[in-house]
């Protein structure tokens, strides 16, 4: 444009020249605007092949944003812009291959139009303002939980997951605040970094629900190894259920690794809180049942204890004596495993529990031989 403008400058310093000129020397400025108006019709179809380029390239840009979108405004607001944005490249097409008797009512649809556009661009972009607002909360949102979840877990391989996640999203946050201070020349550079780390933080997520399921495994092992050891029928069914949570938990996990649709996502996702929400209701059955379970145990055992120790007092044969001593040791070292376990941090208590289990059975054992 910058060219066709020079050469239009010329074109009209040219005619100024020739009416002030000599007749001697019109005819050479004569040639001279001949040349510059053969220079203006190739900078007038550079400017108009240039134009289609650009028209096209905007609306394959709109196009894509539209794809991408997920919040219903601005598809509608996006949608609105590619309705103006295609009236303006063919009212500017229009413009390019209509007789000099037309171009004046083009011009002015075209003026038209290109207010639409703007209008619409302004709509569009202050709908991406709002989006982009409420994806950084959920971004800062995300590395809050993350932060909880590092603070809790155990597991080595969850917790590297975790700690690349909260990087990468506090780099995504860092990203977002440079583009807002930017200048419009470094804007574009910036929103493709933004574009990438956005593909690095959804890469990461995604580690982190793999290490998240890989513990969850984990996990429900042990409440199925509690459930083949459990006689307890109240305690049982509650494991039961729990195991029945932990199950639906684990495959929506695995539904969210799989889904690429964003309508889907957002479906598992809330699907995948509930499931989380009756998990922890279920765990929390387990626990008080336990509580009890274990509390009605102890109690129990105090009491052969106390019998133990009574019958121990009362016996005179040597080898009876020694069994009711054995008896009494091994119930001595189950309370005392009891303790441990209460105090025992979750790495430490599966082993625990397996020692109760086993100091169970060999009391069982030496109640016979008594």
């Amino acid at each position: 444009m910058k060219a066709q403008l020079k050469v239009a400058k010329k074109i009209a310093a040219l005619r100024k020249a020739l009416k002030a000129a000599p007749e001697a020397k019109k005819l050479a400025i004569r040639a001279k605007i001949a040349k510059a108006k053969a220079q203006l019709k190739a900078a007038t179809k550079t400017v108009q092949r240039v134009t289609k380029k650009v028209d096209a390239k905007r609306v394959a840009k709109i196009n894509a944003k539209i794809a991408k979108a997920t919040d219903p405004k601005r598809k509608a607001a996006l949608v609105k812009q590619l309705k103006a944005a295609k009236k303006v490249a063919a009212l500017r097409k229009a413009l390019f291959k209509a007789p000099k008797a037309q171009k004046a009512a083009i011009k002015a649809k075209l003026a038209v139009a290109k207010a639409a556009l703007k209008k619409a661009t302004v709509s569009v972009k202050k709908h991406t303002s709002r989006v982009d607002k409420v994806q950084t909360r959920k971004v800062k949102a995300a590395i809050k939980a993350a932060k909880v979840a590092l603070a809790k877990a155990k597991d080595p391989v969850r917790k590297a997951a975790l700690k690349a996640k909260i990087a990468v999203a506090k780099k995504l946050i860092a990203l977002k605040q440079k583009l807002a201070k930017a200048p419009a020349a470094k804007k574009a550079a910036i929103r493709a970094k933004i574009a990438a780390v956005k593909k690095q933080l959804a890469k990461a997520t995604r580690k982190v629900l793999k290490a998240t399921n890989q513990v969850a495994f984990k996990k429900l092992a042990i409440a199925k190894k509690k459930l083949a050891a459990t006689k307890n029928p109240e305690r049982r069914a509650a494991l039961k259920a729990q195991i029945r949570a932990a199950k639906k938990v684990i495959a929506l996990r695995k539904q969210l690794l799989k889904a690429t649709n964003p309508k889907a996502k957002a479906a598992i996702k809330a699907q995948l809180k509930k499931a989380k929400a009756s998990l922890v209701k279920a765990k929390a059955a387990v626990k008080s049942i336990t509580k009890k379970v274990d509390g009605a145990f102890s109690k129990k055992l105090t009491k052969k204890v106390a019998a133990i120790k009574a019958k121990l007092a009362a016996a005179k044969h040597p080898e009876r004596r020694a069994a009711l001593k054995v008896q009494l040791k091994i119930a001595n070292k189950i309370f005392a495993l009891k303790k441990k376990y209460a105090a025992a941090p979750e790495a430490k208590k599966a082993a625990i529990r397996a020692k109760i289990v086993a100091a169970k059975a060999k009391l069982v054992a030496a109640t016979k031989k008594v």
